[in-house]
C-alpha cells in the first residue's frame, strides 16, 4: 500500500511539474498592445547626434534585438547599463544589438549621464514618450526581445536578473536566422 501511494505520488508531481514547466514557456507579454509571438510595430527614432535608426531595418541585420525602455534618473535603468554593455560587447558578433531607448525629459540628464558612463549600443531618444505611450509601458525599465523576423519573444517589465541567459537561448534557438 505504501508503495503505491509513493507511485501515485510521484506520478502526479510529474504531471505537475509538466504544466508548470509548459506554462513558464508560453511566456506572456504584461503589456496588452505588444503580444510574444506577435510581429513588433516598427519605429525610427533619433540617437543623440541625429541619425535614425528604424527597428525593420536593424532585425533585418541581426538575429536578436533588445529594445530597452530606461532613463537616467531610474536606478534599476542604471544598475543593468554597466550588464547590459558587458551582454552587447560579448555577443554582438553573434548579431546581438541593444536599442536602449531612453525616456529622460531633460537631453541634459542623458548626456551628463553618457558622458560619466558612455555606452557602446545605441542610444534613442523617445521626445515626449510617444513611444512608450504607444507600446502602452508602464514601468522602467522595460526590456522587448525581437528576433531577426521580427518577432516579439519575451517582453520584461523591470529588472530581469537572467536576462542574459535568456539572450544567448534565442541567439542559439535558430541558426537559420540571420
Amino acid at each position: 500500500m505504501k508503495t503505491a501511494l509513493v507511485i501515485i505520488f510521484l506520478c502526479g508531481f510529474s504531471v505537475f511539474s509538466a504544466i508548470v514547466k509548459n506554462e513558464l514557456r508560453i511566456g506572456k507579454s504584461p503589456l496588452a498592445t505588444l503580444t510574444v509571438g506577435q510581429a513588433m510595430p516598427n519605429f525610427t527614432l533619433r540617437d543623440p547626434a541625429g541619425a535614425e535608426t528604424t527597428l525593420s531595418k536593424v532585425t533585418a541585420e541581426k538575429k536578436l534585438v533588445m529594445i530597452n525602455f530606461w532613463a537616467s534618473w531610474c536606478a534599476p535603468c542604471r544598475l543593468e547599463m554597466p550588464g547590459f554593455e558587458k551582454l552587447y560587447t560579448s555577443k554582438n558578433k553573434d548579431g546581438f544589438v541593444i536599442l536602449a531607448v531612453n525616456e529622460d525629459e531633460e537631453r541634459s540628464k542623458l548626456d551628463a549621464y553618457l558622458k560619466e558612463k558612455p555606452l557602446t549600443f545605441p542610444v534613442l531618444l523617445d521626445p515626449d514618450s510617444a513611444l512608450m505611450k504607444q507600446f502602452g509601458v508602464r514601468a522602467l525599465p522595460t526590456t522587448i526581445l525581437v528576433g531577426g523576423d521580427g518577432k516579439i519573444l519575451e517582453v520584461i517589465e523591470g529588472v530581469q536578473e537572467y536576462l542574459e541567459y535568456s539572450v544567448e537561448a534565442n541567439l542559439k534557438a535558430d541558426p537559420n536566422k540571420k
